[in-house]
């Protein structure tokens, strides 16, 4: 019986989803929430900030069996920021589709295929868990954004995320094409779905259907701006349509 592993993005969703702005005590308590409700790894955020990095030393020092990561941009800058803080592993984000590439960055993919390799190397040096998520990847061409999970899994990143960020897909396509990705690689793969459509739920358990480990949920995401499923509508979804048992 294959086991689903939580990703929760709850203090990144709530930092998006309006001008919210959480104490290092509220942030400390809903990191223990998650972590009595079997969260297996909190995704505490960026380290551009400064009160940020003292949010993960509060979080990483709880204790209660979750991993802790930290968000980054393919920048050797943000990864070493992680360094002194006992993080276990970083989350490097990119986009891949073009019109993110070239509109919100400026770059080429070439670029993003060269930063991802050297935002890898200087994780790897550190000692840590790498994952690499690819944004606008429901929009991108598959060729490219497959060539950089490829880089990712030679490289010797642990997991890849497929992150639909418009939240365009449906649960048909989004089995189809998760699962052409299960046959493609080897590396764990995660599966994030915007919930523009309302369909993040569902988009995500679709992938954990077609052999995705782990799915990226938030507490309370249930708006149309929510950047992934809601942790609630993703269990009761799940149950109802899989005999896949959730560690919750």
């Amino acid at each position: 019986m294959d086991t689903v592993r939580i990703v929760d993005n709850t203090l990144v969703n709530i930092k998006k989803s309006g001008n919210i702005v959480l104490s290092l005590q509220e942030k400390e308590k809903i990191a223990r929430s998650l972590g009595f409700m079997g969260a297996d790894i909190i995704d505490i955020g960026p380290t551009t900030y400064e009160k940020q990095l003292a949010a993960i030393s509060l979080i990483n020092g709880i204790g209660l069996g979750f991993r802790t990561t930290t968000r980054n941009r393919a920048k050797s800058g943000n990864i070493y920021a992680s360094e002194n803080y006992g993080i276990k592993g970083v989350h490097i984000s990119v986009p891949v589709s073009d019109i993110l590439i070239e509109h919100r960055i400026g770059k080429s993919r070439q670029w993003v295929l060269d930063s991802v390799r050297n935002a890898i190397r200087c994780a790897a040096d550190l000692g840590f868990g790498i994952s690499v998520g690819a944004e606008g990847a429901s929009e991108a061409e598959w060729i490219f954004m497959t060539e950089l999970a490829l880089l990712a899994e030679e490289m010797g990143a642990e997991r890849f995320r497929f992150v639909d960020s418009s939240g365009i897909m449906n649960p048909e396509i989004t089995f189809k094409e998760m699962k052409y990705l299960v046959t493609l690689l080897n590396m764990d793969l995660e599966f994030q779905g915007g919930n523009k459509n309302g369909m993040a739920a569902a988009n995500t358990v679709a992938a954990v259907l077609a052999g995705f480990k782990y799915a990226v949920t938030a507490v309370g995401a249930q708006e149309d701006t929510a950047v992934c499923a809601d942790l609630k509508r993703f269990i009761i979804t799940l149950k109802a349509n899989s005999e896949v048992y959730l560690r919750l």
